[in-house]
């Protein structure tokens, strides 16, 4: 196996322009013999079951409040941690609250990623669906965007990748059986 970056010249940390762009991060070889094979079915001829009923899905209506959350980072590289990690302009503190809903509650978060890099959004506890994607980058300039973009509306997901500029609107049904701290967070 070969792990490499492709096409994302100025998409990294910080513009680092100049360094290898297309380079291969790491190899993975394999050895010793199989013991046994897996079946191979092909994607298309699975089935799969998130367990969500299509009644379950979301509805306009059923949102009581917008949040918008800005997720940043900083690069003075004298001050640590480095980077450094902002949310809405403040630095991340892993013991403050700032975010609250009650239990049954439907929100909506918009997503900003004030960088210039991709920023992997992962929500515990609770299922979201996308509404929208959006980047201030060109996709012609780069084109690995156009697939980022792209999103089913409809499907439950735990991760949201919300690209570089750009944002992700989200649709959150917090759950009515649980209170108390849940984590979200980027990866």
């Amino acid at each position: 196996y070969v792990i490499s970056q492709q096409d994302i010249q100025g998409m990294q940390f910080f513009d680092m322009w100049g360094h290898p762009h297309d380079q291969i991060l790491a190899t993975i070889t394999v050895d010793g013999t199989v013991r046994t094979q897996l079946p191979n079915t092909p994607i298309e001829k699975m089935t799969f079951t998130p367990g969500y009923k299509e009644e379950d899905k979301i509805q306009a209506h059923d949102i009581v409040k917008t949040e918008n959350i800005v997720f940043s980072m900083g690069a003075n590289r004298n001050q640590a941690p480095f980077p450094q990690y902002y949310v809405n302009g403040r630095p991340f503190h892993p013991d403050e609250i700032r975010f609250k809903a009650h239990p049954g509650e439907a929100v909506e978060y918009v997503l900003i990623n004030a960088n210039h890099n991709v920023h992997p959004f992962h929500i515990h506890v609770n299922r979201f669906q996308i509404q929208e994607m959006g980047s201030e980058l060109s996709t012609e300039r780069y084109p690995v965007l156009k697939n980022l973009l792209e999103h089913d509306p409809d499907i439950w997901r735990d991760i949201v990748v919300v690209p570089p500029n750009g944002r992700a609107r989200i649709w959150v049904h917090h759950k009515s059986n649980y209170t108390g701290k849940t984590v979200l967070h980027c990866h």
